[in-house]
């Protein structure tokens, strides 16, 4: 397998390849570690979406409100 192109991935002793080309490195050092798990409970892996989707809502969140700091800035 090319760890640059596709991750093997084992969900109920079914093996499956999951295509990781179009991200940047540290998101496949994470994808690779969570997905490295012989086997992977899909819980484990809806947990980690979930967790993801947390995170880049809050971080949205805070770059509308800096986004909207430095309009009322730009203003001034």
């Amino acid at each position: 397998m090319d760890s640059r192109l596709s991750i093997d991935l084992y969900i109920a002793g079914r093996k499956m390849q999951v295509n990781i080309a179009c991200i940047n490195s540290k998101a496949k050092d994470e994808i690779q570690s969570l997905l490295s798990q012989k086997n992977l409970d899909i819980k484990d892996i809806l947990k980690a979406y979930i967790q993801k989707t947390q995170e880049y809502s809050e971080l949205e969140q805070k770059l509308s409100t800096l986004i909207k700091k430095i309009e009322t800035l730009d203003k001034n």
